[in-house]
């Protein structure tokens, strides 16, 4: 019995392992369904002294078609910027818009026109390449505009063959230097003026 399993095995693994391998080298590059992960804040500029609404991110990427999928990623990355806000120590205060608001509270609409994920595989090796533009604008709750903000990010890094990202992918990274490139511009960032 053990005898045909291994003739079995013998035959068909080669079979197996050659279609794998061509899959690979074939395969190219792949769309994968983006992440809305955020590794944790860097804010080193300290609490700005205000109340903070965050309103319910919007993604408006015309590639992304399914929009059971795209409203799924804008209710994970609405909390998971609520968190990063707060964890980050960038307000005083960050609660969810709509709410009981003060006259200096700064009201937060996150805007993402471009939210895409690749992966490039070659014979050997893949890559993750990460394609983010979005849009801070801040206003106060009776709609006067205080800062508007744009960043953007296409990058492309290996990914280790036996790394969590390999199975994973997730473009936290970049998604995380867009969020704090907009914070940084729309709060830091001196206005220049007359």
């Amino acid at each position: 019995m053990w005898c045909a399993f291994s003739k079995w095995l013998n035959t068909i693994l080669p079979r197996v392992i050659m279609v794998v391998v061509i899959a690979t080298i074939f395969a190219g590059c792949m769309t994968l369904p983006p992440s809305a992960s955020l590794n944790p804040p860097s804010n080193r500029s300290g609490p700005i002294d205000a109340s903070a609404w965050v309103r319910h991110v919007e993604i408006t990427d015309p590639e992304m078609s399914d929009q059971e999928r795209k409203k799924q990623l804008e209710n994970t990355l609405t909390n998971n910027l609520l968190r990063f806000l707060r964890d980050g120590k960038y307000f005083r205060k960050v609660e969810l818009f709509p709410g009981t608001l003060q006259s200096e509270d700064f009201i937060l609409q996150f805007q993402f026109d471009r939210y895409r994920q690749k992966r490039y595989t070659k014979a050997l090796y893949s890559s993750d390449a990460s394609d983010l533009s979005a849009t801070l604008v801040i206003t106060h709750p009776n709609g006067q505009l205080v800062k508007e903000a744009k960043a953007d990010i296409n990058e492309e890094h290996p990914v280790a063959p036996l790394s969590p990202e390999a199975a994973l992918p997730s473009g936290m990274g970049a998604r995380t230097q867009v969020i704090e490139e907009l914070l940084r511009k729309a709060l830091f960032v001196p206005t220049t003026g007359p």
